[in-house]
């Protein structure tokens, strides 16, 4: 017998099993990440390091798209299915209108973000490194 804690302890609420199922759902999305961060020979210089991390992004990017819309049609589908109950029409205005703000702020952020790299010829993918000077004897 324990003396000294109560019985609270032990007790597991509603909203530790929903942050638990959340971590669960999150980490099962990306295991295709975490699967094909072990390269075949491992980032070997700076360039594939930099494409990699690329290619993760622009999976990212499409996975942040898809659930804004995923969102606005929840929403869609929420308002035209609750129509004698205000509160529900609303819960689903919202979701909605936060689902079109969500899409068209990565829509601009990814616009902003492809236009700054190419009026700044950022698209190069080789990088050199500077060799270290040497001193004459």
């Amino acid at each position: 017998m324990f003396v000294g804690l109560s019985r609270s302890v032990y007790i597991i609420n509603s909203t530790s099993i929903i942050i638990m199922k959340k971590v669960i759902a999150f980490g099962l999305a990306f295991m295709p990440f975490l699967a094909s961060a072990q390269l075949s020979g491992g980032v070997q210089d700076l360039s594939s390091a930099f494409s990699f991390t690329n290619s993760l992004l622009s999976s990212i990017t499409v996975l942040l798209f898809a659930a804004a819309f995923v969102f606005f049609l929840y929403g869609v589908f929420q308002f035209v299915r609750s129509a004698g109950d205000e509160e529900a029409r609303k819960s689903g205005r919202d979701h909605i209108i936060y689902g079109v703000i969500g899409l068209a702020v990565m829509a601009s952020v990814y616009g902003l973000v492809n236009f700054l790299t190419g009026s700044a010829a950022l698209t190069q993918t080789s990088v050199t490194i500077p060799s270290l000077p040497t001193i004459p004897n």
